[in-house]
């Protein structure tokens, strides 16, 4: 069955539909407020947002669709959409997750002076090894679309190793890669940007222990 996984209690209108293994979420909240710095907030910079979200799960599937809009009198309108879902095969499990972020506003304070578009997915599986351990390899893409010329790439490869020692107690390893391109800067959690950083390579390697008390 699917459960409703969301809850907006500041909302003027609600509906839940839900038939079989999916079940839909409609909701709108009038008054929201631009997420900018406290400074910039000027009239015309709360809006209308609207949000519907779907779930369908059935055996070894669960997929979610959800899309959101944000109509501002001043600023125009911010979307967002993305869809994502995982199935376990037995012997592994996969997940996968398009997204989308849209702005077609034309007067931000302090951003672009056009429509801007953010394109994402990214792709991974779950391997057990050795009955207790995982593998997990993962993929993932993010460009940018500032208009014709514009388009800043990050590409990201992972793989980790996780040995469970107990059931609350696991050390890790994991390396990852950014491959950027078009004026991309995307480094890995805590590098630095530097001189020269568009369009790199940045590379990275972990080790921990993770332990749930």
């Amino acid at each position: 069955m699917c459960v409703r996984r969301t809850h907006w209690p500041t909302s003027r209108l609600k509906s839940v539909a839900s038939q079989g293994g999916c079940s839909t979420t409609w909701v709108r909240t009038p008054g929201v407020p631009l997420q900018v710095p406290t400074h910039q907030v000027q009239a015309g910079t709360t809006g209308t947002e609207r949000r519907l979200a779907s779930a369908y799960k059935s055996g070894p599937l669960d997929v979610d669709v959800a899309y959101q809009k944000t109509t501002y009198a001043l600023l125009g309108d911010y979307t967002t959409w993305n869809a994502g879902g995982q199935y376990d095969f037995g012997a592994w499990r996969a997940y996968a997750l398009v997204n989308q972020d849209r702005s077609s506003a034309t007067a931000l304070v302090g951003g672009a002076p056009n429509a801007t578009r953010a394109n994402s997915w990214s792709f991974g599986v779950t391997i057990p090894v050795f009955q207790t351990d995982l593998v997990r390899l993962g993929v993932s893409r993010y460009s940018l679309d500032l208009g014709p010329g514009a388009n800043p790439t990050s590409q990201k490869y992972a793989v980790s190793y996780v040995k469970n020692l107990s059931k609350r107690t696991a050390i890790y390893t994991t390396f990852a890669q950014v491959d950027n391109s078009h004026g991309a800067n995307t480094v890995l959690n805590g590098a630095q940007l530097g001189p020269g950083v568009s369009n790199q390579t940045s590379r990275g390697f972990e080790v921990g222990v993770r332990h749930n008390f």
